[in-house]
């Protein structure tokens, strides 16, 4: 399952940047990095987003950290759509720039050949693929 980066804060974050704000206007903001620090650049650059150090800002060696720091309003992270659909669908995140891009992460389900046999993995394979669609 592929999933897709995108910036997000805290809804106090998002009102400053005032309606129908320009990736530029993160400058004026922390950028919070993960160990996959060059994340960032590839948004920005994707984004148009010019005159911006993509390297700034702390860096988590976890996602979970940049996720924390991003929900105390400490600046913006670049996240994984997957990772925060429950908190979007709450307001207690936001997307302010419609933009994503592909995260070279993804989901993968591995298993034996044979194990498509059992009923239950069967089962338990189409439920997960039916998730993952939904």
């Amino acid at each position: 399952m592929d999933d897709e980066l995108v910036p997000v804060c805290t809804p106090r974050l998002a009102a400053e940047l005032g309606d129908n704000p320009s990736p530029d206007a993160l400058a004026g903001f922390q950028l919070i990095h993960d160990v996959y620090r060059h994340d960032w650049q590839l948004w920005l650059e994707a984004a148009g987003a010019t005159g911006l150090d993509p390297s700034r800002g702390p860096v988590f060696m976890h996602g979970n950290g940049a996720y924390d720091a991003m929900k105390a309003g400490l600046g913006f992270a670049l996240m994984r759509r997957s990772f925060l659909e429950r908190d979007l669908k709450e307001d207690a995140v936001v997307t302010p720039f419609p933009l994503g891009i592909a995260s070279r992460l993804a989901f993968h389900l591995v298993y034996p050949g044979l194990a498509l046999e059992q009923p239950a993995a069967a089962a338990f394979r189409r439920w997960l693929l039916s998730e993952a669609q939904a």
